[in-house]
């Protein structure tokens, strides 16, 4: 399995391009981000199932939404401007915050969840969330986010 090494601010603007290029563009980005993070998808849907076949079926599943929901963001400008803007302020998090939000806001894990799967204390996780949301929020006020829906 290769693992590509990525920094936050790669990573953001990788998966703009998988959303916003051309058709080639997006395909080429797409199969980036899949070779990227199929490795760590894979890992933690094998810990959530136990089942080497559950787990490829549900990182495919994964990667399907992520496909899906990148097509349906494109020719949203007013979107896609808020998505720059929180991908920048997502990049200067740390690594261990970034995780947890995403383990917590978007995989939906409990706390409990989160230790288990990333192997830390409970407390942990409680704090690592509190600061990144701290900081998230920082971060999104110094860029000017526009924090209305």
């Amino acid at each position: 399995m290769q693992t590509v090494p990525f920094d936050a601010v790669y990573e953001s603007a990788l998966l703009i391009r998988a959303r916003d290029k051309s058709a080639r563009e997006r395909e080429a980005a797409f199969n980036e981000v899949f070779e990227a993070f199929r490795g760590r998808v894979l890992s933690l849907c094998l810990h959530l199932t136990g089942s080497p076949s559950d787990a490829e079926d549900a990182a495919q599943e994964v990667f399907l939404v992520v496909f899906r929901r990148l097509a349906v963001q494109r020719g949203r400008p007013g979107k896609r401007e808020r998505s720059r803007q929180l991908a920048r302020a997502l990049a200067r998090l740390s690594a261990d915050h970034r995780t947890v939000l995403a383990l917590f806001s978007l995989d939906g894990l409990s706390h409990r969840e989160i230790a288990e799967t990333l192997g830390i204390p409970e407390g942990t996780v409680w704090s690592r969330l509190h600061l990144a949301r701290k900081k998230l929020t920082a971060e999104l006020r110094a860029l000017g986010f526009d924090m209305a829906p």
